[in-house]
C-alpha cells in the first residue's frame, strides 16, 4: 500500500511532507526499483552502526548514505572503473 499512512512504501512522503522517490513517474525505474540509464538496479550503501561511514565492499566512505550506478559495463566495480558514484 503506497500512501502516506505507510512509511515504508515505495512513493510515501517522509514526516515533512516530501516526496523523494516516485515510482509512478517517467524516471528510470524497472518495476519500481530506481535503474540507471543502463536499466541496471542503482547501488546503494548505508551507514548501519552511526558512525559516520558507509561500507562499500570494505571501504569506508564518509557518509550516511552513498549511490552508485554500475556504468556502461554493467559491472559492479563498487565505485572504481566505469561506474557513476555519488560520494
Amino acid at each position: 500500500m503506497n500512501t502516506p499512512s505507510n512509511p515504508y512504501a515505495t512513493n510515501a512522503p517522509n514526516a515533512n511532507g516530501k516526496l523523494y522517490y516516485d515510482a509512478s513517474g517517467s524516471g528510470i525505474h524497472v518495476n519500481g526499483t530506481p535503474c540507471d540509464p543502463w536499466n541496471e538496479m542503482i547501488q546503494v550503501a548505508l551507514d548501519l552502526d552511526g558512525d559516520g561511514k558507509a561500507n562499500v565492499n570494505g571501504t569506508l566512505v564518509n557518509a550516511s548514505v552513498v549511490v552508485w550506478s554500475k556504468g556502461a559495463n554493467k559491472k559492479n566495480e563498487f565505485g572504481g572503473g566505469d561506474d557513476v558514484k555519488g560520494w
